[in-house]
Order: C-alpha cells, then sequence, then structure tokens
C-alpha cells in the first residue's frame, strides 16, 4: 500500500516540477535586429538574468541567449528584458553596510533590464546582489537611473532621494506634482506614477506585471509540495523501527 502511495507522491511532485517551470512562448531580437518567435524557459527571474534558455520550437534543442548577442527578449505579454547600457550604483542597500556619503557611486555596465512601464516614458528595473534599481526614459531621452541611496549619518540612516527631482524635471504633469513630493523609492510606487503620468500626457503606454493566476499557482503548488513530502516523511517515521 505504501508504494502505490509512494510512487503516486513521486509522480505527483515530478508534475509540481513540471509545471512550475516551463517554456512559454515567447521572442528574442538578435544583434541585427532580427526577431525570432520561440519557447523561452521561464523561471520567473528573482535577479535580472545575464542569460535565459529558449527552444526554436516546442521539441527541438535547448539553446541559450547570451546578453552579448540579444537586444530584447520576452514571454508572452508578461516579461520583457531589454539590453541597455547604464549607468548603475552598486552600494549596498544593507543597513549594516551603508556607506557614509550620499553621494552615488555610478559604474557603466551593460545590463538586461526588467520593463515595467514600456511607453514613451518607460520605467525599468534592475535587482541583484542585494540591489535594487530602477531606470527611465523618455522620447527625448536615454534611458538613466532613478537616483536614490540610502546613508549613514551619525547614527542615523539618510536618503538620497535626487529621484523625485528628476521625475518633476522630466515628468511632470498636473496629476503627478503632488504624488512626486512623497514618492518612495519602490515598485508599487513608481509604477502608479508612470501610469499616472502616461494618461496625463495622453500617450500610450504598457504594464508589465505577473499574472494574478501564476501567484495563486504557485501557493497552490508550494501547498501540494508541502503536504506531499509530509506524508512521505509520516510514513518512512511509520515505517522505521522505533528506537
Amino acid at each position: 500500500m505504501f508504494k502505490h502511495r509512494f510512487l503516486w507522491i513521486s509522480l505527483f511532485m515530478g508534475v509540481l516540477s513540471n509545471a512550475q517551470i516551463n517554456f512559454e512562448s515567447g521572442y528574442f531580437i538578435d544583434n541585427n535586429g532580427n526577431k525570432v518567435e520561440c519557447f523561452i524557459r521561464n523561471v520567473d527571474w528573482i535577479d535580472n538574468p545575464i542569460e535565459f534558455k529558449y527552444r526554436l520550437s516546442e521539441n527541438s534543442e535547448v539553446s541559450v541567449g547570451e546578453i552579448d548577442k540579444i537586444k530584447e527578449f520576452g514571454v508572452s505579454d508578461v516579461v520583457k528584458y531589454i539590453r541597455a547600457e547604464v549607468e548603475i550604483d552598486r552600494s549596498s542597500d544593507n543597513t549594516g553596510d551603508l556607506s557614509f556619503s550620499k553621494t552615488s557611486n555610478f559604474s557603466k555596465e551593460v545590463l538586461f533590464l526588467k520593463t515595467l512601464i514600456d511607453g514613451e516614458s518607460s520605467l525599468y528595473s534592475y535587482v541583484g546582489s542585494d540591489i535594487t534599481r530602477f531606470f527611465y526614459a523618455n522620447e527625448q531621452q536615454n534611458i538613466k537611473p532613478l537616483i536614490y541611496k540610502k546613508y549613514r549619518t551619525g547614527g542615523e540612516i539618510g536618503e538620497n532621494n535626487q529621484f523625485r527631482q528628476q521625475l518633476f524635471a522630466d515628468l511632470s504633469c498636473e496629476s503627478t506634482n503632488i504624488m512626486v513630493k512623497k514618492l518612495r523609492y519602490s515598485q508599487s510606487d513608481l509604477i502608479r506614477y508612470f501610469i499616472n503620468y502616461n494618461e496625463c500626457a495622453n500617450t500610450e503606454y504598457k504594464v508589465f506585471k505577473k499574472k494574478a493566476d501564476r501567484s495563486k499557482l504557485g501557493l497552490s503548488l508550494k501547498i501540494g509540495a508541502n503536504l506531499a513530502r509530509m506524508e512521505i516523511e509520516r510514513r518512512v517515521d511509520y515505517l522505521l523501527p522505533s528506537r
């Protein structure tokens, strides 16, 4: 009886694993500007990737799209990354590692930036190495960092909120002038700001965000996996001889 249950649980765990990470319809644009329809392994990147895996057809071999060869890639209407050379400040955001300087320490890097708002005024993000950074662009300007930095000042923590001045100077509208004064350097606040600005400026835009059912599916899979593990542990404990 236990063997049958163990087999079913093993199969269930396999299904869960495959359901969480799979190849989904997507595309990439190479350095020559060619757009290639493909199937991309969507791993719901937490940190911004430097490469991705894809198949040209559902049953073809897996290939790797590397950052130096790919200008842009996306998965369905949910995820879009673009390659850009940008100025980035990698000063730590961790409270214990903050510097005493409020000035950002920028260096140029080539990164895949995640598109949050795509339009005439666009918003991008980068997450990696314990930092989160946001970038923006409009029709008149290339991609620039939204400047924000936490730093130590005596025994307290200060904040350089220069990004508010940037937005007020470059992307201000009647509906955003009040918002910018209390704007937090967070994804939710910045997305809301860019939506308001694009609507106030009467320009087309697109919001990229995870589908609600994906997060619910992830929660269901996690609960199912935990229940399966608990069942296995319970059965193993039952069969083991008592000490």
